[in-house]
């Protein structure tokens, strides 16, 4: 997903070495939208995705000996890109709503003209900032409950050096990810 991220971003990248011009991509509708809705859906998928991975490093220490199935993050995953898309694409369809490039940002985005309902306008807006904030507290919660496990299993008398140095050194990764990342 990174990649695609870091591929996503290249017209931005041509556009500001082009005096702020929009390029091919970005210089017609089709291309602009086409961006818009790709560049949203790949950036919250990324954080989707270290949702799952901290969802899922907090069940494997909960229960190390649970097999969790591939199909169940396939499901989640999917659920999750088809609202983000109904959500991009829910901005598109307010009445003078209009996706278009700006010369300052250098990136095409949604902007309104006219008077979009406040009512749905101020709905859709909560929607898309719950996208961005409510996973800063699932990650957070799994980092707190995964580094207590962690130190509660580093008391334990038949670990080795090893487990217990790669338990210290987890639990560090975590602490600077919940100080740094979020």
């Amino acid at each position: 997903n990174d990649i695609l991220i870091s591929i996503i971003i290249l017209p931005i990248g041509i556009s500001f070495l082009s005096d702020r011009e929009p390029g091919l991509l970005l210089g017609n509708d089709i291309g602009c939208t086409a961006w818009v809705y790709l560049w949203y859906t790949t950036v919250s998928l990324s954080i989707f995705f270290v949702i799952c991975l901290s969802l899922s490093r907090t069940i494997s220490l909960l229960a190390p000996f649970r097999h969790q199935q591939i199909k169940h993050l396939i499901i989640a995953v999917t659920i999750y890109l088809v609202l983000q898309l109904l959500m991009s694409m829910g901005y598109n369809f307010l009445d003078g709503a209009k996706i278009m490039f700006h010369k300052v940002y250098m990136r095409c985005d949604i902007y309104f003209f006219g008077n979009p309902s406040k009512v749905i306008l101020l709905t859709l807006q909560i929607c898309d900032d719950l996208i961005y904030v409510a996973p800063a507290f699932v990650v957070t919660i799994s980092c707190i409950i995964s580094a207590v496990l962690l130190t509660k299993r580093n008391g334990a008398m038949h670990q080795t050096a090893l487990h217990r140095s790669r338990n210290r050194a987890t639990i560090t990764i975590l602490l600077f990810a919940l100080l740094y990342g979020e």
